[in-house]
């Protein structure tokens, strides 16, 4: 059925002028249905490939990829845990334990504030580049040369003056046991 008999059932009227526009409007009918006629065989095969397309790629897919990013940001959060958790219980300089000092009643508080506080080490380290080699002598020269070669002999690791001369610490970490 054309455009022009269509529009004689339907009480439109066609004039000369839109006669190229129903042609278009006739030749895209006809197209039309030349491709559902053509797909009509086709169309559970087309609706099992689309479902196929979506459940692999929409859904397998981005969920494995928001599976990784989820890993990855909860490992970086364990990390900043653990960080964390080591800043609390953990001198920075000398690695002991706070239950360390908790078992000889010592405030580990005290002992981070005043026996090891990270600020007069840095303090410390900031003056010894600030003078001369002329100006050192034996001591701050191997206390120089150790800083220089980045060893750790210059923090008391395991050691602190509030626990005794004698004390040697167990710098083990909580995880270890």
């Amino acid at each position: 059925m054309e455009i022009k008999e269509w529009a004689k059932e339907v009480n439109i009227t066609v004039n000369s002028t839109d006669e190229n526009n129903y042609t278009i409007i006739n030749s895209t009918i006809t197209t039309t249905n030349t491709i559902v006629k053509s797909m009509a065989g086709r169309f559970f095969g087309r609706w099992f490939y689309d479902m196929f397309f979506f459940v692999i790629i929409c859904l397998l897919l981005r969920n494995m990829i928001n599976g990784v990013i989820v890993t990855a940001f909860s490992a970086i959060r364990e990390d900043s845990e653990k960080n964390l958790k080591d800043m609390e219980n953990k001198c920075f300089i000398c690695s002991l334990n706070k239950m360390e000092f908790e078992k000889n009643n010592i405030s580990f508080r005290d002992h981070i504030k005043y026996e090891h506080n990270v600020n007069n080490y840095i303090y410390h380290i900031l003056e010894y580049f600030k003078l001369s080699y002329s100006e050192l002598d034996y001591y701050q020269y191997s206390i120089y040369r150790l800083i220089k070669n980045k060893g750790p002999e210059i923090f008391p690791i395991g050691m602190a003056l509030s626990l005794g001369d004698n004390y040697k610490g167990n710098i083990k970490d909580e995880d270890d046991d």
